[in-house]
């Protein structure tokens, strides 16, 4: 144990540990592709080891004792929806573990587990700067893999394997969590354009690589930081920007129209026309998803769960797959809030609007797309991102 952790109090072998969460993927994907299995508990098993094994450098003199309170208050409030007014929970434990309540719950606690852990760690915003610039290897090495991807149309590479749905994701897959890998490496090259003007080829090329992956996700985060940019960063006439945000307005309306348009041009999307409103199609389903938790709800929550929360009373419960409807569910309205001030306290940098206005979009994104804050790996990289953002004098000094 005590080399172990002799390994571990030194930069690389944090760097390799965190960056492995990354690379891990990749013998998944193969694995996954060449083998007979459905899925693997690789990523999961790696994630659990690397959780176990980082506790080791916890110093419990620098931990951050106000998130650290809490975090266990939010947890306190999982246990007691769970544990304590869950009808089912003992005849389904197995499944909890597995996949259900405490899988989810797991990995909704997971990333500040590790920033409280990870922030007590000699020279950590050195760290996060190692990991990013190899994180960046691996997403621009992938962004070559998803045109290869896009252009031989290999089930390996297919956002969507199997499947006449448009995208290729690389090596990684899960393409929703792809998509925030690189809605994130966008907002790190597109805030190192504007502060240092250079780079804009790397972020125009995987700006256009990004429509590869074929979500609907990364459009909407595109429109989204195409606002901030003219609203925010631009130096454009106030007449110009009236006249945009008059475009806005009049498309807001037309919205409908605009989606349907969008939609009739990709033939996968057109052949479900006919069966499924836009909305449906725009959310992916998820508004039926929606549809029945609010009846869920409705049917199994006593007052005191809207406060604390209470997912899985029934076994034919599901997540709704967006990112605050599930967080409402799992911890309720306290728990939203308390898990809001972590996200505020370890991920906003202080008087950087434009920074906290592009996390702002992908918080958008999450609420309407989902799997944000259930990506471990998203999660990590925006937190490293905007450890880095803090430090600005580090962050740009390359």
């Amino acid at each position: 144990m005590s080399s172990l952790k002799s390994v571990l109090n030194k930069e690389c072998g944090i760097v390799f540990l965190i960056f492995f969460l990354f690379f891990i993927e990749l013998f998944a994907t193969i694995y996954l592709e060449y083998s007979l299995s459905t899925s693997t508990r690789l990523v999961g098993g790696y994630k659990i080891l690397f959780l176990f094994t980082i506790f080791f450098v916890v110093k419990l003199k620098k931990l951050d004792k106000s998130s650290f309170v809490v975090l266990i208050c939010l947890a306190s409030l999982f246990v007691i929806n769970q544990f304590l007014l869950n009808p089912i929970l003992y005849k389904t434990i197995d499944v909890s573990f597995l996949k259900g309540s405490v899988y989810y719950a797991y990995r909704f606690l997971y990333i500040f587990i590790f920033i409280l852990i990870f922030k007590t760690t000699t020279n950590y915003v050195l760290i996060a700067k190692k990991v990013l610039k190899l994180i960046e290897y691996l997403l621009f090495f992938n962004a070559f893999l998803i045109l290869i991807g896009f252009v031989t149309d290999l089930d390996l590479l297919a956002s969507y394997a199997r499947s006449p749905r448009f995208g290729s994701d690389g090596v990684f897959n899960k393409v929703n969590e792809t998509s925030y890998l690189y809605i994130i490496y966008i907002i790190s090259l597109y805030y190192k354009y504007i502060k240092k003007r250079k780079g804009l080829g790397k972020l125009l090329f995987i700006i256009i690589v990004s429509f590869f992956l074929g979500t609907k996700t990364v459009i909407l985060f595109l429109v989204l930081i195409l606002g901030v940019h003219i609203f925010l960063v631009s130096s454009i006439n106030k007449i110009i920007k009236g006249f945009v945000a008059t475009v806005a307005i009049v498309g807001a309306f037309l919205f409908e129209e605009i989606a349907r348009f969008y939609f009739k041009l990709i033939p996968f999307w057109n052949n479900l026309l006919d069966q499924y409103s836009i909305t449906s199609l725009l959310f992916s389903k998820r508004d039926y998803l929606l549809k029945d938790n609010l009846e869920y709800v409705g049917l199994n929550w006593d007052f005191i769960n809207y406060w604390i929360g209470g997912a899985f009373y029934t076994e034919d419960f599901r997540i709704t797959q967006m990112d605050g409807p599930d967080l409402l569910l799992f911890f309720g309205v306290v728990g939203v809030l308390l898990y809001l001030w972590l996200f505020y306290r370890h991920y906003l940098v202080a008087g950087n609007l434009i920074y906290n206005s592009l996390i702002m979009a992908v918080l958008i994104c999450g609420l309407l797309s989902g799997g944000f804050f259930l990506s471990v790996m998203a999660m990590i990289y925006l937190f490293l991102l905007s450890t880095m953002i803090g430090e600005k004098n580090i962050y740009f000094n390359n």
